[in-house]
């Protein structure tokens, strides 16, 4: 990471017979992980065996933070039964810094 930040969201982006999605920190420190959502229907947007959605992650704020220059890793998981079409990638969200303890929301 070129400039590095608080992490303040986080969320991956899988596709069928994924597992989970992981990204580490250059110490080796889980910064977060993402897991699918399988749908269980027919309906559009819940079929049945497909991932329709992946959690995210709200971290306590100030928790974590990614130091400039520092090299993270993505780690993505899927079935050993798919050969086609694994990826996986991450999307983050990083603030340049805290809000003052005035005023700051509480995030539920």
């Amino acid at each position: 990471m070129e400039r590095g930040g608080y992490l303040i969201y986080g969320t991956a982006h899988m596709h069928r017979g994924g597992i989970n999605a992981t990204l580490y920190g250059q110490d080796g420190r889980i910064l977060y992980t993402s897991k699918p959502k399988y749908g269980k229907g027919k309906k559009p947007g819940n079929e049945k065996g497909y991932v329709v959605g992946m959690s995210g992650s709200y971290p306590e704020l100030g928790s974590t933070k990614i130091k400039d220059g520092e090299i993270v890793t993505i780690e993505t998981r899927y079935e050993s039964r798919f050969r086609t079409g694994a990826m996986g990638h991450m999307y983050i969200y990083l603030a340049d810094r805290l809000p003052d303890n005035t005023n700051t929301p509480t995030m539920a």
